[in-house]
């Protein structure tokens, strides 16, 4: 802001201090004929403290001499107040010694007696413009700060992110690695097998041959779950809409689980919807295959209509995921222990998948302890009706 008109020279709030009431008067008079409308005064040295407090000024004109108390002790006193150890000081007084000192003290400026109106108005204006930009430097420098603080808590934010995903990185090439090594290797085996002693007779050769089928087929699903994973994450990129019924999503489900346990399918929800089916299928079939790994028949699959959309859950009888690995269930390449009842490695990715196919549609995926005992998940989805 710059100074020089009225409206821009009434926003310095000034203090006038001395013993002398025709001075303070004098003072008062000037600065108000120079535009300077917030004028404040005392003539009590002894009251200058509160005053500071209850005006808070931009500038003191400061008499040397106020009895009982000097105009050096004034000063002194002021600039060893962490308040006003910056706040601007034009000393008044006609002694040229005390000028000096003043200036020592940290005076501003200084006002000559007798007062030339003229230079009164200069001073107190050329002071007020330097308190301005000194606060227009703070207000910049606070500013810049904060900006420097965001920053650098967004760097930090960016850090953790990469850092993160450097442990995902690790931790897929970790799994990637074990789970395609193990079909890997058992078709390996057999195809050595056959190269080295010929193929066997094909009366015998089914129990072989569906060795390789299956591991096939579990190669098959993690570079399938790999690249699911990767659509899901690209977010509405990966999204493809059309119109479906809620029982066909079970259905496929159920059939693309290839769970091996009974799986018993229950729909109450009409009508057709908007959304990508086939994400949906996969959300449902990967909770399905959950339950079959680590849990006990019957599985139970069921669509219940809410208002705005439908809720799907998924239940099984087994014995539940165990408390201290709740929190971490729905995290990429994570997986609680199936004990006996385990009979293939997975990917860590089931859970995780379904939860961001529930996010794409604007819906989420929950988790909880079934009355029996199992584990139930329930997949909530605001889906429009198509009509």
């Amino acid at each position: 802001m710059a100074w020089g008109t009225d409206a821009q020279q009434a926003c310095g709030r000034v203090l006038v201090a001395d013993d002398d009431a025709a001075n303070v008067a004098l003072l008062e008079r000037v600065l108000k004929s120079g535009g300077y409308g917030d004028v404040h005064k005392t003539t009590d040295p002894g009251e200058l403290p509160s005053r500071l407090s209850s005006v808070e000024p931009d500038l003191v004109l400061l008499d040397w001499h106020m009895p009982p108390a000097s105009g050096a002790d004034v000063l002194a006193a002021l600039r060893e107040d962490p308040r006003w150890s910056q706040l601007p000081v034009i000393v008044v007084t006609s002694d040229v010694d005390a000028r000096l000192h003043a200036l020592e003290l940290g005076a501003t400026d200084f006002l000559t007696k007798p007062f030339d109106h003229a230079e009164i108005l200069l001073r107190v204006r050329n002071v007020l413009r330097i308190r301005l930009l000194h606060r227009q430097l703070e207000t910049t420098n606070a500013a810049l700060e904060h900006r420097v603080e965001e920053r650098t808590a967004e760097l930090t934010a960016v850090n953790e992110k990469l850092r993160k995903a450097e442990i995902v990185r690790r931790d897929f090439v970790a799994m990637a690695s074990h789970e395609m090594r193990t079909p890997l290797t058992v078709i390996r085996g057999f195809v050595e097998t056959w190269s080295s002693r010929g193929l066997p007779d094909p009366d015998s050769a089914g129990p072989q041959l569906d060795a390789v089928r299956c591991n096939a087929r579990r190669m098959e699903h993690l570079i399938h779950n790999l690249l699911l994973a990767s659509r899901v994450e690209s977010g509405n990129d990966g999204y493809r809409r059309r119109v479906f019924t809620c029982d066909e999503i079970l259905d496929a489900a159920v059939v693309g689980s290839a769970s091996v346990e009974p799986v018993s399918v229950s729909c109450d929800v009409d009508g057709r919807f908007e959304g990508d089916p086939e994400l949906l299928r996969v959300a449902v079939a990967n909770l399905v295959s959950n339950a079959d790994r680590y849990g006990e028949p019957p599985i139970e699959v069921g669509a219940t209509a809410v208002p705005g959309g439908a809720a799907i859950t998924v239940t099984d009888h087994g014995p539940g995921i165990p408390e201290d690995f709740e929190p971490r269930i729905f995290e990429r390449f994570t997986q609680a222990s199936a004990g006996d009842r385990r009979t293939a490695q997975g990917t860590g990715l089931g859970l995780w998948v379904a939860r961001h196919i529930a996010e794409l549609h604007g819906g989420r995926l929950s988790y909880e302890r079934a009355p029996h005992g199992g584990a139930s998940f329930t997949l909530r989805l605001p889906l429009p009706e198509f009509r």
